[in-house]
């Protein structure tokens, strides 16, 4: 018994044929972990070193090992009897009489506050270390100036949706989007300002190509590209007439535009059917519809489908539209 009064670990022996399993000793080691003397705590249980920190997962753990009269051994949030909190390793082991009956449980606790603390302070270190980690991916993926996506990192998410859709047989719609006249407004009125105007431009793209499973990227300077799935040619139109529209609403002013005294923009479209099309073909499609756009007037779109691999299936015609409200 000297050497478990000695000992500088908390040792405990409670009675577990009381309903309420009291305390009927204490060693130093225990007074010296808790601050508690021996006369404050013989006859309750050992709860009251929870305090109000009573939702521990673990709890239920060494309650349940106790219910079941076997070994356990947990890891608690316990507080000393001036308040400050410690990290308890707990061990509780039962003890039979010579007829196998339950009789007492020894536990024996250790303050592993200083390895706790470490461990937390690593963990949150790594949190940090991973949250940092995925904003520079997330600066890495997306253009510095307009906030989509950049090319490549649109054409690699574009490739494993490609795959996807093989599967699935969704249409999907390719937007080549350009700025009407871009060169004489950077000529006009400067490049800080050509820059000012694509920041603007990408964010109104975002607002209109705004789904989960939209993808908007900057394809190389003035010029965006863009990729939905849509089940028709009305949804298409629908997003391209939003985009010509989006723009002209930011009414960036173009005094030497051929188009409209406003920046404004043209758009090609196809769709798609991925299991019958390459994406380099549907790049190369959408943006011979953005040339012939261009040609027709600029502040347009034009949507080309391409047909399906049914071969009784016949191809839709292309569709031409004006940018609603043109100026």
């Amino acid at each position: 018994m000297s050497a478990i009064e000695s000992s500088t670990e908390g040792i405990t022996i409670t009675d577990a044929r009381h309903p309420d399993m009291p305390l009927v000793y204490v060693n130093r080691g225990f007074e010296a972990v808790t601050g508690y003397r021996r006369e404050d705590v013989l006859g309750r249980n050992c709860r009251f070193l929870q305090g109000d920190d009573v939702d521990q997962p673990q709890l239920e753990a060494l309650r349940s090992g106790m219910r079941e009269a076997r070994s356990v051994s947990v890891q608690i949030r316990n507080y000393r009897k001036d308040g400050r909190l410690f990290w308890n390793q707990l061990s509780v082991a039962p003890i039979f009489d010579e007829q196998g009956q339950l009789t007492h449980y020894i536990g024996v606790q250790k303050d592993v506050t200083d390895s706790v603390v470490i461990q937390l302070s690593l963990r949150e270190r790594e949190r940090e270390l991973i949250a940092i980690n995925r904003k520079l991916e997330d600066l890495a993926a997306h253009d510095g100036l307009t906030k989509v996506l950049d090319r490549q990192h649109f054409l690699d998410v574009l490739d494993d949706r490609w795959s996807d859709n093989r599967s699935q047989a969704p249409t999907v719609c390719l937007f080549m989007i350009d700025v009407d006249c871009f060169k004489q407004f950077n000529d006009s009125y400067g490049h800080a300002a050509g820059d000012a105007a694509l920041a603007q431009i990408g964010m109104a793209l975002r607002k209109v190509f705004c789904r989960d499973t939209d993808l908007i990227a900057r394809y190389g300077g003035e010029e965006f590209v863009a990729a939905t799935t849509s089940n028709s040619n009305e949804d298409a139109a629908t997003l391209a007439q939003n985009v010509c529209r989006a723009i002209r609403k930011l009414q960036i002013s173009h005094g030497n535009s051929t188009v409209a005294d406003v920046l404004t923009v043209s758009v090609g479209v196809v769709a798609v059917d991925p299991r019958g099309c390459s994406i380099d073909a549907g790049l190369r499609t959408a943006d011979d519809a953005l040339y012939e756009a261009k040609e027709l007037g600029r502040n347009q779109y034009r949507i080309v489908p391409t047909p399906v691999v049914d071969s009784a299936a016949r191809p839709t015609a292309a569709i031409n539209g004006l940018a609603v409200g043109r100026m």
